[in-house]
Order: C-alpha cells, then sequence, then structure tokens
C-alpha cells in the first residue's frame, strides 16, 4: 500500500511548506500525479504531476494552504491509463500571523516573499456569476441560463514592504525590463482574510509609492487589483535541491563523496535534505 509521508514546515527556506514523500507505489504503474484538497477545491502538487515511480517521489509543497490539508496520489501505468487512487493523508501547515501573506512566482519558489497586508486588503470580495437572459413576449420576466461563478475578482491588494530590497525582490516576480514574468502570483495567508488561503492572482497592473525615501527610510507600499486565476502548468517548477547544493556544501564542511555517503543511508534519503537546498548560491 502507497506510503505518503507528509511534513509541515513552518520556518521553512525559502518559505513555509509541506515536504511530501510517496512511497511503496502499486506494482503496475509507471507515473502518478500527487494532489492537495483543501476548502473542497484540489489541486496537483506542482513538480509533482506524471512522475515516475520508479523510486521515492518527493517535492516541497511551498503552495500549501496555512490549514489543514489532505493529500493523496494518483496512479497511471505505462500508457497513461488511470490505474488508482492511494489512500489520503492529512496535515496542517501553521505559523502565519493575521495580516500577513507570504507570495511568490509559481515557477520559482525561491523568490517567495513575506509581506503585509494593508487595512486596504480584501476589504471587499467580489464574484459574478455570467448568464444569458432570454425574454419572451407573453411573459412577464425573461428567463436566466446562468454559467459557473467566477472566481475573485477586481481583488484589492495592497502590501507593505519594508526595505528596497524586498520592493525590488516583489517588482521582480512581476517582471522587469528584459526579464519577462508571468504577472501571477501565488498569494498564500490565513483563512481570515476570506479570500483562497492560495490564491494565484493575475496582476495586469501595480502601483509603489516609495513614500519613505523622503524621509530616509526605505519603507513603501504597493497597490495592485487582481483577479483569481487558474495555476500556471503544473509539472513546470525551478527546481530547490541539486546536485550543486551537495557539492558545495560537503566541499565546505571539508569533506568529499565520501562524506556525502556516509551522511545518507540512501540516495533516496539525500534527496529529501532540503537543509542545504540552494547551499550552492548561498
Amino acid at each position: 500500500m502507497t506510503t505518503i509521508t507528509l511534513e509541515a514546515v513552518p520556518d521553512g527556506v525559502p518559505a513555509p511548506y509541506v515536504s511530501v514523500a510517496v512511497d511503496d507505489h502499486p506494482e503496475a504503474s509507471a507515473r502518478c500525479t500527487v494532489w492537495r484538497t483543501h476548502g473542497g477545491r484540489s489541486f496537483r502538487v506542482r513538480g509533482l504531476v506524471k512522475v515516475s515511480t520508479a523510486g521515492l517521489v518527493s517535492g516541497l509543497d511551498t503552495e500549501a494552504p496555512f490549514a489543514e490539508s489532505s493529500y493523496r496520489v494518483e496512479y497511471f501505468d505505462e500508457s497513461g491509463i488511470f490505474l488508482e487512487w492511494s489512500e489520503t493523508e492529512e496535515v496542517t501547515l501553521s505559523g502565519l500571523e493575521p495580516g500577513w501573506a507570504w507570495m511568490h512566482d509559481p515557477f520559482d519558489p525561491a523568490t517567495s516573499l513575506k509581506v503585509r497586508f494593508e487595512w486596504s486588503t480584501a476589504a471587499e470580495i467580489m464574484r459574478s456569476t455570467p448568464s444569458d437572459r432570454v425574454r419572451q413576449p407573453s411573459r412577464s420576466v425573461g428567463i436566466a441560463f446562468a454559467g459557473t461563478r467566477s472566481g475573485v475578482e477586481g481583488l484589492v491588494l495592497d502590501v507593505w514592504t519594508p526595505s528596497f530590497a524586498d520592493a525590488d525582490r516583489l517588482d521582480a516576480m512581476l517582471g522587469l525590463y528584459d526579464v519577462p514574468g508571468p504577472s501571477i502570483l501565488c498569494v498564500r495567508t490565513n483563512r481570515q482574510m476570506r479570500i483562497p488561503a492560495t490564491l494565484f492572482a493575475e496582476v495586469p497592473k501595480s502601483l509603489y509609492r516609495p513614500y519613505g525615501a523622503r524621509r530616509g527610510s526605505e519603507h513603501g507600499d504597493w497597490s495592485m487589483a487582481v483577479d483569481e486565476v487558474a495555476p500556471p502548468v503544473e509539472a513546470v517548477i525551478r527546481a530547490l535541491l541539486d546536485y550543486a547544493d551537495f557539492e558545495a556544501y560537503y566541499t565546505d564542511a571539508g569533506g568529499d563523496y565520501a562524506a556525502f555517503t556516509a551522511a545518507y543511508a540512501d540516495y533516496a534519503q539525500a534527496q529529501v535534505d532540503y537543509s542545504i537546498a540552494g547551499y550552492a548560491d548561498a
């Protein structure tokens, strides 16, 4: 039977995350997709979409909400035909103070930034239901053919950044002159805000006010009016842990490949040692 191991890491780097490890796959399986469910909505876990079941399947869910979530695995055979679902495991990620949020480029968790909401954020939450109305001469009122209710629309996200460095990071998430960005942010906040705990927000425009610069400080705030959109392709993600991290870490520690192999029982254990993720870039 499939084994799903989950660990909530509220002080994780580059941001709070849920560590996901899946083993003991069905014998007939060739690939699998890990799903997360919260609040009646299910999402594929980024980076764990149609991955090989030849060994341990693992990753960091940096889109996990600050709440209780359940995870299960969808299995496929060599031809891509669905086989079965695993049992469900639950985990709770906590540790985010009210009025704060984590934001990042969905494709690159390393861009994660913690920001404080202004009072104007999510003061009004609007969703719409498109419909077609038909009027008939014999009826005093029309007939409505309603569609599907939308996600959040025109949501005000006003945030405060304490430094130019944080402002530059948020600016880069939205795209620079020569480095285009997706203009979609993954925003994670507390359910007290009454917006989706994991919100994929399209940001067509942003307004930055570096008001502190005139007084010798680096404080500033941002105003954004966003619409909720589907997550960008979940199979794509910038890896947080690679061979260069291991090489840099054990070289600095005065070791070599022998020290690396001695530190772990097997390669499966090494590939989930996210404590050294990003070491090569440090």
